[in-house]
């Protein structure tokens, strides 16, 4: 196993390498030859953790909006202007699609339903949400918005700035954006797979 280190400078992923394995009949999950439907219910499960992590974003968003409400220019608060509002106003607006979507995840999971084209739409708008947040806080904060935790001057105890770096992976880890797009049209929308070339 080789560890990864992400641009956030934590390494939370892994490479993983196998020789010469062998596994017992009795292990084995699904039936023979079965490998690509095991690992689409197992993506499909992994899509329901966007709700999770679109709650962590919540939290942040919420701090953003706190600190345009408290931090002020020419002795008025930064949520005042017009464009910050309207910003802040959209990237909410995904926010509560999203969690709404969550919903519908989480209970077609309960109850046992097909998801994958659901959960991978979760997938998709959750990955968008972080990016929205990510290059506005970004944007609102200025050069401070581009200082880690461990500085003094950080806003928001650097977080945006980490988001912001985190937000890169958000569009590949647990397979790639265009993936789980071309999942929602395949098996959400029933269009026919791209022709190879």
């Amino acid at each position: 196993m080789r560890r990864i280190t992400q641009m956030t400078g934590l390494p939370v992923f892994n490479e993983v390498f196998y020789d010469n394995v062998r596994i017992p009949k009795e292990n084995l999950l699904g039936g023979k030859n079965q490998g690509w439907s095991v690992t689409l219910a197992a993506l499909e499960t992994e899509r329901t953790l966007g709700v999770a992590m679109l709650n962590n974003l919540r939290r942040d968003l919420g701090q953003l909006v706190q600190y345009c409400k408290e931090t002020y220019v020419h002795g008025q608060p930064i949520a005042k202007d017009p464009l910050i509002r309207n910003r802040l106003a959209d990237v909410a607006i995904h926010f509560e699609v999203a969690r709404t979507l969550g919903y519908k995840v989480n209970w077609l999971a309960t109850n046992k339903m097909p998801l994958i084209a659901i959960a991978n739409s979760m997938r998709v708008l959750s990955s968008i949400c972080g990016q929205r947040l990510a290059y506005l806080g970004m944007q609102i904060l200025g050069l401070h918005g581009q200082l880690s935790a461990n500085s003094k001057w950080a806003r928001l105890a650097g977080k945006m700035s980490y988001h912001y770096l985190y937000s890169v992976g958000m569009a590949i880890e647990g397979g790639t954006t265009e993936v789980a797009r071309s999942a929602i049209a395949i098996m959400g929308l029933g269009l026919p797979r791209e022709p190879r070339r």
